[in-house]
């Protein structure tokens, strides 16, 4: 009769157990979550951070370009020097042909590359706004996405101190528990979606749905041992029946009141 009722607590202690193990796995996975509520805010600012980066490489080609636009008319105006002194010292009509061909299109020349200039520092300006603007929305989102993530760290915070909780309360359980038996819950729990103990209605296993063998039913409605379901694996238990209203209280209160207690 004791190993009976100690079979009957441990079955008790595996349901307190399955139903903490059940909010522990609900809590992780809801902890687990929490970085995708991160996830609009750091794709935000990645792109927004992409977009700057790819204005800055921009600013660096045409910084580049502008050098050796500068370097160029450095160069077109030595030339052009020695073309306007070669043209002074001319001596007859071919040679100053000659020359002032040389010099008008060296000339020009310097024009083309005064308008580059031109508009090499129209795009340094126009594409700076551009980075300057992105780099103003990256305050804006590196903000937001810091307090997301201050905001995530405090909910995981409160997740980590409730299962903290849960998993002492489990720790204090496990004990009243065969050292066997646990192993093996924790074994078919691992391979069964975090369920590893579950009630028998109806001759039916409240995991599986499979129909239990009667026998085995039976058994397990005595709780003499603890059985696992011959489909699924699940260790089974049948809950008790609720009780049941007294029969004689039940026709007591339903009954119709006498003339005395109707004051007649």
């Amino acid at each position: 009769m004791n190993e009976r009722f100690q079979i009957k607590d441990q079955l008790l202690a595996l349901q307190k157990l399955q139903e903490l193990d059940l909010k522990i796995d609900s809590l992780k996975r809801k902890k687990a979550a929490l970085p995708a509520n991160l996830k609009a805010a750091q794709d935000a600012f990645n792109k927004v951070k992409s977009a700057s980066e790819l204005k800055q490489g921009a600013i660096g080609e045409i910084e580049k370009a502008r050098k050796q636009t500068q370097a160029a008319i450095e160069l077109n105006k030595e030339r052009l020097e020695r073309a306007g002194k070669k043209l002074e010292a001319v001596h007859n009509t071919q040679e100053f042909q000659a020359a002032s061909k040389e010099f008008e299109q060296l000339r020009k020349l310097g024009i083309s590359f005064d308008e580059q200039m031109k508009k090499t520092a129209l795009e340094i300006d126009t594409v700076g706004k551009d980075r300057a603007r992105l780099d103003e929305q990256l305050v804006g989102l590196k903000a937001e996405l810091d307090a997301r993530q201050t905001e995530c760290d405090g909910h995981a915070g409160v997740i980590d101190a409730e299962v903290a909780v849960l998993m002492n309360d489990r720790r204090s359980l496990v004990p009243m528990i065969d050292a066997p038996v646990v192993l093996r819950y924790d074994r078919v729990r691992a391979a069964r979606c975090g369920i590893g103990f579950v009630q028998a209605v109806g001759g039916r296993c409240g995991g599986c749905n499979m129909m239990i063998p009667p026998q085995l039913y039976n058994e397990i409605q005595k709780a003499g041992e603890i059985h696992s379901c011959p489909n699924c694996n699940r260790m089974l238990f049948v809950p008790p029946a609720p009780p049941q209203p007294d029969t004689a209280a039940a026709a007591a209160d339903g009954a119709v009141p006498s003339e005395s207690q109707n004051g007649k």
